[in-house]
């Protein structure tokens, strides 16, 4: 990211980051409509640059069926938080760590804050994939960059690209106790998965 932004950016620039460089807008990269591949801070296109190594995010793959659509026949809003939550529970399963466990601990994990973006809707009998990058692990929680991805029919051939996202939400999640009010500190498990697909 240049220190000295073109005079037809510097309207969509958003703060300045502690080393004084203005920062990009999540708003403006979408209005560009693609990826410019320079890693900006905010991109909603998921390029997944990281010192010319790979990020490994954890991806789930997903069908829309018909209950999922609301009456105009696209998926209702709240179901892509649906595939987000269900996502980052398979991530933890496929990790060796349950819910129910914490649960029998007096333990729950609870969205602390979401921001979304729509791109486009998915539709009945779509193929899509979730993809969950990890972006902090902390005492008592967790932030994750999530990509809703269309993909062909057959998603294991599916050659996808986060470029192509439908929907992307920046989620920070807490360990908590059952009534939601004294946070917990994460089990050196459950760390164990969220530093697997870490960025």
């Amino acid at each position: 990211m240049s220190s000295k932004p073109s005079t037809n950016a510097v309207a969509a620039l958003e703060y300045f980051d502690q080393n004084g460089l203005m920062v990009i807008s999540t708003a403006f990269l979408l209005k560009q409509g693609k990826c410019c591949k320079n890693s900006c801070r905010n991109c909603p296109y998921g390029y997944f640059k990281n010192d010319g190594k790979p990020i490994n995010m954890h991806s789930y793959p997903l069908r829309v069926d018909f209950c999922a659509l609301d009456r105009g026949g696209d998926v209702y809003h709240p179901r892509y938080l649906n595939y987000l939550d269900r996502a980052r529970v398979l991530m933890f399963e496929e990790g060796g760590c349950e819910a129910p466990a914490l649960f029998k601990n007096g333990l729950k994990w609870r969205v602390k804050s979401c921001s979304m973006q729509f791109h486009k809707e998915l539709n009945w009998q779509d193929h899509g994939r979730v993809l969950t990058e990890i972006t902090y692990v902390g005492k008592s929680e967790f932030s994750c960059k999530q990509w809703i991805i269309s993909t062909p029919s057959k998603p294991e051939l599916a050659n996808i690209s986060p470029e192509d996202a439908t929907f992307f939400a920046n989620t920070t999640v807490e360990l908590c106790d059952l009534e939601g009010k004294t946070p917990a500190q994460i089990p050196e498990d459950f760390k164990k998965v969220l530093n697997q697909h870490s960025s």
